[in-house]
């Protein structure tokens, strides 16, 4: 039976969806959102053999994976490898304040776990939300420890230790959304498959500003009730509540003395991270 050739690890909030999109429209390439993971923090699917049964008259040249957990989440990188020694790896790594700043956004947007609106204070949280965490597991949502998942050098290690460099592809979220189809060629390549191929280059999984923090509430109060499954039942009932209640106004921008701080303090491992992987990220801090 057939599995995943590649895999889409990370980062989360860094274009993954806008990725896929892409590999979505290639005829070589199999990769669905419908596909249900065995190597991250859920593991929806228990078995090797249910897993692999989902690729099951897949007639195109290879087949892909994405899940934003196998980046962050220590255990993933080790049963890919199990998995598939040969598997290449694809991750796309984002300015880590940047990082920061959308993956409160959207824990705010999307009922992840964040009830402080606030980014500082969020951050000043985190501690006490570690201490809690261990007191009672499963607590806290883990991407809302904003540090530890802009944090790359430890996660991108844990690849390049499993895997041949040749077989891991990093790509840098600035670049892919400034030269789409460039980067598109060069994943194919990187892939083995026809690189003259051209998708359509679109963005995905955009946030969007509530424009009633009263009705946000309500909406995370029930949706974290019991009553959630029943009201997900309703056809649409998301797409009503992001029209009533949701817009496409910009997020402003984030404190100069907040986004100065955090530069400062992911300095050291943004330049640990390129010499892991003898590219030049410090461009990050240097902008």
């Amino acid at each position: 039976m057939r599995g995943p050739d590649f895999f889409i690890v990370g980062q989360t909030r860094s274009g993954t969806n806008s990725l896929q999109f892409q590999l979505e429209q290639h005829p070589d390439i199999f990769i669905s959102n419908e596909t249900k993971s065995m190597f991250g923090i859920e593991t929806e699917i228990k078995s090797k053999k249910d897993y692999l049964a989902q690729f099951m008259n897949i007639k195109q040249k290879i087949i892909g994976e994405r899940n934003t957990d196998y980046l962050y989440w220590e255990p993933s990188a080790l049963k890919i490898k199990n998995f598939n020694p040969n598997a290449k790896i694809i991750m796309i790594l984002r300015n880590p304040v940047d990082l920061i700043y959308s993956l409160h956004g959207a824990a705010l947007s999307r009922r992840i776990d964040e009830n402080i609106s606030d980014l500082k204070k969020a951050l000043d949280a985190e501690e006490k939300r570690k201490i809690e965490q261990k007191e009672n597991p499963n607590k806290y949502n883990p991407f809302i420890f904003y540090r530890d998942i802009a944090r790359y050098s430890k996660q991108v290690s844990r690849y390049i230790e499993l895997f041949p460099r040749k077989n891991i592809l990093v790509i840098s979220f600035e670049e892919f959304i400034k030269n789409p189809l460039e980067i598109f060629m060069e994943i194919c390549n990187f892939l083995e498959i026809d690189s003259n191929f051209k998708p359509v280059s679109t963005a995905k999984n955009q946030l969007k500003q509530v424009r009633s923090n009263t009705l946000h509430s309500i909406a995370n109060s029930v949706m974290n009730s019991g009553a959630q499954q029943k009201i997900l039942k309703f056809p649409k009932i998301q797409s009503l509540y992001d029209f009533v209640n949701k817009t496409n106004n910009r997020r402003p921008e984030m404190d100069p003395d907040l986004r100065k701080k955090l530069t400062d303090e992911f300095r050291p491992d943004v330049d640990k991270l390129s010499k892991i992987l003898d590219l030049d990220f410090t461009y990050w801090y240097k902008t």
